[in-house]
């Protein structure tokens, strides 16, 4: 399976909430990390099909998801970020729901319904209400919810929010066995920057509405190449060291009206009058490692 995005953009008016996204993910867990506001959750919901793009489109195997209609649908599995659940139902009862609002017959809910909540260790309180299930239990029946048509695409957005550090570490190694049992595509939306280390293959780093960084997760956090990741990194604390590390100074510009030029040059250190009038190309760096800087263009002509 091969999911191509290829120059998405959603312009609200003068808002430009995502610009000029474009990558291609095959099976695997790939991270979407940003501050509130950088657009992840607006690309995520393009990507599902929630929001329709201004420009752009997104691609299964060569088709768009227009084209494809319900059959992309069938293939997608979609954890948002709040869920509503009905508190009075038992987790049996809210899967079986669930699983017929999808699609399946009474027969195939019941028999895939048990399956699920077995996959994700909550068969043994299957007829307890959910209003009595803990933070992390709840988010063991939204998982559930989302595996009901088997995706081949699951898409979680902030899926360990508001949950204890212990509990978290337990949700993120149920979707990684269960990446690794299904063999599908997941991408995880989180500004945890700890939630990317643990969990995914390959990383993008979004800024302002568009991504500045993307590569092998491990490679961006032991040798950043954007400015802004390189500042990310820097700022998280080290185990032992004994120093309080800095944050980024300044705010991200508003995404009404940005300024001309690359997003992240008003706070980077080493911009330069071409940063800020001109608009850096997202391109390969190296080999697999992509970004958008000018700063990086002696690298690429290098490497080329």
């Amino acid at each position: 399976m091969e999911l191509q995005l290829q120059h998405l953009c959603k312009h609200y008016g003068t808002k430009h909430a995502v610009n000029d996204v474009s990558t291609t993910l095959t099976p695997g867990v790939y991270g979407l990390l940003g501050a509130n506001g950088a657009g992840k959750t607006t690309l995520m919901r393009m990507i599902c099909g929630v929001l329709k793009p201004t420009s752009g489109n997104v691609c299964l195997n060569g088709k768009s998801i227009d084209e494809l209609g319900e059959d992309y649908y069938a293939h997608l599995g979609y954890m948002p970020q709040d869920f509503g659940f009905y508190p009075d139902f038992t987790a049996r009862e809210f899967m079986c729901y669930m699983a017929a609002v999808k699609g399946l017959d009474k027969k195939e809910a019941t028999t895939r319904t048990k399956e699920l909540l077995k996959l994700v260790n909550l068969h043994e309180v299957a007829d307890k209400k959910i209003k009595s299930f803990s933070g992390g239990m709840k988010q063991r029946v939204v998982i559930a919810m989302a595996l009901a048509c088997n995706p081949k695409l699951l898409l979680a957005d902030e899926p360990t929010t508001a949950l204890d550090v212990v509990v978290q570490k337990g949700i993120l190694m149920m979707l990684m066995r269960l990446q690794k049992q299904l063999k599908n595509t997941m991408i995880i939306v989180s500004h945890d920057m700890g939630v990317h280390y643990q969990i995914t293959d390959r990383m993008a780093i979004m800024y302002s509405g568009s991504v500045a960084e993307l590569g092998k997760t491990e490679d961006i956090f032991n040798d950043p190449i954007h400015p802004y990741t390189k500042m990310l990194v820097d700022a998280l604390p080290r185990v032992g060291e004994d120093v309080q590390r800095v944050g980024i100074a300044g705010r991200p510009p508003a995404l009404k009206n940005p300024p001309p030029g690359c997003r992240f040059a008003p706070r980077c250190p080493h911009a330069t009058d071409r940063c800020r009038s001109e608009v850096p190309k997202f391109r390969e760096i190296r080999p697999g490692r992509f970004a958008a800087c000018h700063l990086l263009e002696e690298e690429v002509k290098t490497n080329g």
